[in-house]
């Protein structure tokens, strides 16, 4: 891994259907390699769309 680069970062992950609560959950996980041109990026916020809770809820039909 580069210097300076953590081993590892924290995600949010939906693991089920359901409320912002019981759905959503904050895990560490290991930081991705890189591989030639890509980027690490790192995030100082996010949003959950309206689609994206929807989904969550089960009320709208996934996207394929």
């Amino acid at each position: 891994m580069e210097q300076g680069l953590p081993e590892t970062m924290r995600a949010w992950r939906a693991t089920r259907f359901g409320g912002v609560d019981d759905a959503l959950s904050c895990e560490s996980t290991p930081v991705p390699l890189l591989y030639g041109d890509e980027v690490l990026v790192e995030v100082q916020a996010a949003a959950l769309n309206p689609v994206d809770l929807k989904t969550l809820h089960g009320r709208y039909p996934a996207v394929a």
